[in-house]
């Protein structure tokens, strides 16, 4: 799973970017494909921790995601 990990000079991974970007459907085909969600990047930050920073409820049908980042 090396090249699936693979990150910039940045540290960031394709899983990071794409989370980072509100790219859902590219999210979803990196964790089958077992991305790893706890690498960070050079500022420490995880993919996890990306995608928790723009989680918001969804009612009972669980967590979505939502498309815009702070920034």
């Amino acid at each position: 799973h090396a090249a699936i990990d693979q990150a910039n000079s940045e540290g960031d991974t394709p899983l990071y970017a794409a989370c980072k970007k509100g790219h859902n459907d590219c999210v979803q085909l990196l964790l089958a494909a077992h991305a790893a969600i706890d690498q960070s990047d050079n500022d420490g930050i995880t993919p996890l921790q990306v995608k928790s920073a723009c989680a918001i409820p969804a009612g009972s049908r669980g967590w979505r995601w939502s498309t815009r980042w702070p920034y």
